[in-house]
């Protein structure tokens, strides 16, 4: 009788479809409040996460920021010494001039492939909420993707 009655139209089908289709559409919207709030909430968590690594590798402070100090000392060496054989270059003879600026060359490249490791450890220590993109920005920099 339930077929007969959804065919002829009787209100408890007629009740139950418009149920039906209002579950589904409700079900298949997502709305920007939605979506919102899902992002907040994801923001909020990757947050909690990470004071909560902090503070549990307290012990190891120390130890990370002699290496992000390490790490930030040479590449800021590497690029003044660069940028000094190029000014220098403008002055030397030929000779001497092109050997700083096959130098400054090598050292360039050297740069480069430092870029993702000091895109992580200045990441970290000035933008942790958003490290996310960072990270992704720095293996593909590791990777060689050259974006």
């Amino acid at each position: 009788m339930g077929v007969l009655g959804k065919l002829l139209g009787t209100d408890k089908a007629v009740t139950n479809i418009i149920d039906t289709v209002g579950r589904v559409v409700d079900e298949f919207h997502y709305s920007g409040e939605e979506k919102a709030a899902d992002k907040a909430k994801a923001v909020s968590e990757g947050r909690a996460m990470i004071v909560e690594w902090l503070q549990s590798t307290t012990g190891s402070r120390l130890a990370r920021r002699i290496i992000a100090l390490s790490f930030t000392l040479i590449f800021l060496l590497m690029h003044m010494i660069s940028t000094t054989m190029i000014v220098v270059s403008g002055w030397a003879d030929e000779a001497l001039a092109n050997q700083l600026v096959v130098s400054s060359e090598v050292l360039d490249e050297r740069l480069v492939s430092m870029t993702g490791a000091m895109m992580l450890i200045l990441g970290f220590y000035f933008a942790a909420p958003h490290l996310g993109a960072i990270v992704e920005g720095a293996m593909g920099k590791f990777s060689g993707d050259k974006k």
